[in-house]
């Protein structure tokens, strides 16, 4: 086993793996409070697929002007912007993000699943600060966050 010169692995990772990776790899244990993974699964070519899906970010511009939450989720890539328009994108069809299907309704299931992961991947790393903002100007997601418990 082990990493293979010139291979590529199709996972979905993120910068807050880095940490944990690394301290995999010296031996120390991972605190609880760390929200990555780390990546010597991948790296060991020992990691399970279905743990490596979907991957969360959020940015804050001016906090809650221009704040987001951006979800990925196998072919799917979900942006909820609270002050303007959510986008959609199938990435195995468009890789470009050209077409935003986040108001087409033949694809409204598919855009309530990734706002249910969004929910979900707020609570999984204590990301309150949509919920908490107190900003009238912020709208909610296509489903609110109670969502993340169906």
């Amino acid at each position: 086993n082990g990493c293979q010169l010139d291979s590529t692995a199709e996972i979905k990772v993120s910068t807050v793996d880095i940490a944990p990776t690394l301290l995999d790899y010296a031996g120390v244990e991972i605190p609880s409070g760390i929200h990555g993974k780390s990546l010597i699964p991948i790296i060991s070519n020992t990691h399970n697929k279905k743990d490596w899906t979907g991957s969360y970010a959020e940015f804050f511009s001016q906090r809650f002007m221009y704040t987001q939450r951006i979800t990925w989720e196998g072919r799917w890539k979900y942006i909820f912007n609270p002050a303007g328009r959510d986008e959609l994108y199938d990435l195995q069809d468009d890789p470009n993000e050209m077409n935003n299907l986040a108001e087409c309704p033949d694809f409204k299931e598919v855009l309530n699943d990734m706002a249910r992961e969004m929910w979900r991947n707020m609570e999984r790393i204590g990301d309150s600060t949509l919920l908490e903002s107190g900003y009238a100007t912020l709208r909610t997601a296509p489903i609110g966050p109670l969502s993340r418990f169906d």
